[in-house]
């Protein structure tokens, strides 16, 4: 939801989710005030996932999720699942000037959370670990 400057107008406002439980936990801004980008977990199967999105569908056991909006309209413009078999909570959120490059932080106790070659660490050591993703959108 955005507020104008008076702190009295609801200038636009929307609900992100599907079927089941959605948290949104952080929300980042580019410089120019055109894009936001919402993080959080969710349990539905049907959250909704863009055509271009990372992960397209829900793993399972409560997935994190990165979701991109215009801030104008709030349209969605990219949205993806984060996560594997087991449970993952997106944290926090930044993004930078431009509103495409994108860093999401959270916990994950998914053995088979996706992580890349040659990344730091490519396996769950405890019965949680501390994710870092990074990813890119297209403009639109």
């Amino acid at each position: 939801s955005a507020i104008d400057a008076s702190g009295s107008t609801l200038v636009n406002s929307t609900y992100l989710g599907g079927t089941a439980a959605e948290a949104a936990t952080a929300i980042a801004t580019d410089a120019n005030g055109k894009w936001a980008w919402v993080t959080g977990s969710t349990s539905s199967a049907d959250y909704p996932a863009t055509p271009d999105a990372d992960d397209a569908s829900y793993n399972g056991n409560g997935d994190a999720f990165a979701t991109r909006f215009h801030r104008t309209d709030l349209r969605l413009a990219y949205s993806t699942f984060l996560g594997g078999l087991g449970s993952d909570m997106g944290n926090a959120i930044t993004v930078d000037e431009k509103g495409k490059t994108v860093y999401v932080t959270g916990s994950s106790d998914s053995g088979d959370y996706p992580t890349t070659p040659g990344a730091f660490d490519q396996s769950k050591a405890g019965s949680a670990d501390a994710f870092v993703t990074k990813l890119n959108a297209t403009d639109d």
